[in-house]
């Protein structure tokens, strides 16, 4: 009998060493190194028991261009960061006790097209487990996607206003096997001749065709076979009681032109239409020339996707971060928090 057991230890001595050469050695959680790509980290190369263990005490944060968000912070198995935080600023310490700081980590790079990233948290699980894929379109040139147009065009109805729809961002991954499509639309952009309006720019300004031209943003995410969801909409009407519009409403005003919109021209033909603004116009509109931006990634170390949605707006009041739990049912927001 003791012959037999000191035969299994031996074989499973060996099977443990050659697990171990197979998969290497694992970085330090707390190792400083330079962002890596995105998928580098593998899951299969992480033992069950420290997967077990980073699932119920783990941290990961965002980088929003110079900006570092929390985005998840799990304790004894139970996901702290939840519900409406509010601002950043004001987080309760107990919330990020005991976490290891943002730079103090391995910073893993998100995919470039997301406009995000990197990520850094506190375990070595695979940040990436569902490939996505991410596309950017121009206003002026714009993919064939009808069912898109339609769902978007309904919300622009319901929200009184009449602008074509512009399609500016997708991205598309597998969510338990179902193709899943975050879509971001808006009409505005930053003016590239941001400045004061001259003489010539206030006697060339013409109305769009349509009645109800303002400016929008909207985001929701399409299944096929299923309702589509919007996850954000807001809109900005441009009159002069609001401090914008597209021709010089007084003729001593001094206007700037940061923005452009698109909208309906004469012949039915979406077109950029220049935003004159007062001082007070150019507050409000320059919020939405910044779009909301996606990532999927797995941030609670639960082996399955998130949506981080994430808003860096001119005015800190404005920028946001979100977070969606991607159920079967449809993305429910699980982390809302203002990042001032």
């Amino acid at each position: 009998m003791k012959r037999k057991a000191m035969i299994v230890a031996a074989l499973l001595g060996m099977a443990l060493c050659a697990c171990s050469e197979e998969n290497g050695t694992l970085p330090s959680e707390t190792e400083l190194s330079e962002p890596v790509p995105a998928q580098s980290l593998s899951a299969a190369a992480v033992p069950t028991t420290a997967s077990q263990t980073t699932a119920l005490d783990s941290v990961t944060y965002l980088w929003a261009e110079d900006f570092v968000i929390p985005v998840s912070r799990v304790r004894d198995g139970e996901q702290l960061l939840t519900g409406d935080l509010g601002a950043y600023s004001l987080l309760p310490p107990e919330l990020l006790k005991d976490a290891p700081d943002a730079r103090e980590l391995s910073q893993t790079q998100a995919p470039e097209e997301s406009g995000l990233g990197p990520l850094a948290c506190s375990g070595n699980w695979d940040l990436f487990p569902e490939p996505a894929e991410y596309k950017t379109y121009s206003p002026t040139e714009q993919p064939w996607q009808p069912d898109w147009t339609a769902y978007f065009e309904g919300v622009l109805k319901e929200m009184e206003l009449d602008c074509p729809v512009i399609l500016r961002q997708s991205v598309c991954f597998l969510r338990g096997g179902v193709e899943t499509t975050v879509v971001l639309a808006s009409n505005a952009a930053a003016s590239t001749e941001d400045g004061f309006a001259d003489a010539e720019a206030c006697r060339n300004a013409v109305e769009p065709a349509n009645k109800h031209p303002g400016i929008y943003t909207l985001c929701a995410v399409f299944v096929p076979g299923e309702e589509p969801v919007t996850l954000y909409s807001r809109s900005y009407a441009i009159e002069p009681s609001m401090g914008a519009g597209y021709v010089p409403w007084e003729g001593e005003e001094s206007y700037v032109l940061s923005a452009y919109a698109m909208q309906y021209d004469a012949g039915g033909t979406a077109a950029a239409y220049p935003i004159f603004t007062n001082m007070t116009g150019q507050l409000n509109i320059r919020d939405y020339c910044v779009l909301p931006r996606c990532l999927v990634a797995d941030i609670d170390a639960d082996q399955a996707s998130e949506l981080v949605v994430s808003c860096m707006a001119a005015s800190s009041v404005m920028s946001w971060c979100k977070v969606y739990e991607l159920e079967r049912e449809g993305p429910v927001q699980t982390m809302h928090m203002v990042l001032n």
